[in-house]
């Protein structure tokens, strides 16, 4: 999906379908999708839809498109660089609106012993372009019990000492 700025919201297979924002500068951002670490014995490299070349586990499908809303749903079981499997899933359904808004609903399918890490900000530069300086700043915040605001991001994109 394009929008007016010239972003581009986009499910390429060279990186089994997972989503991410490209700019008009050729770079881009993925909000991250659901990531394991599996048990070292079993499994050889990561176990996430990156390693999924051919395809075998991601799918994406429109479900919807309209003026006012395009709804897609992203579906993938991570695998290994060898391809196994973990014995998990996850459908990630993405509404995007013309203002170039997005909402992502993530239900996911999970070994009852794993942990997932869900939120990670990836960005990324093809080296062939000259767009402006990427410079991050701490867009998220968390808001603890106490009511302590925690910066996602200290000033210059590393993770801040109060996190």
């Amino acid at each position: 999906m394009t929008f007016p700025n010239a972003a581009r919201f986009v499910f390429w297979r060279g990186d089994g379908y997972v989503p991410f924002w490209a700019s008009r500068y050729n770079t881009g951002l993925c909000y991250e999708w659901a990531e394991t670490t599996p048990t070292p014995a079993a499994f050889r490299d990561s176990v996430e839809p990156l390693m999924d070349k051919e395809l075998r586990h991601s799918r994406v499908k429109i479900l919807e498109s309209s003026t006012s809303l395009v709804h897609v749903r992203w579906s993938c079981q991570t695998c290994d660089c060898s391809y196994r499997v973990f014995g998990d899933s996850a459908e990630g359904d993405s509404y995007l609106y013309p203002d170039g808004f997005r909402t992502r609903e993530l239900t996911l399918k999970i070994k009852p012993s794993a942990e997932y890490e869900l939120v990670e900000q990836s960005r990324g530069q093809a080296h062939s372009e000259r767009g402006p300086i990427i410079r991050q700043y701490a867009a998220v915040n968390l808001t603890n019990v106490s009511l302590v605001e925690i910066p996602l991001l200290g000033e210059k994109g590393f993770p801040s000492e109060a996190a």
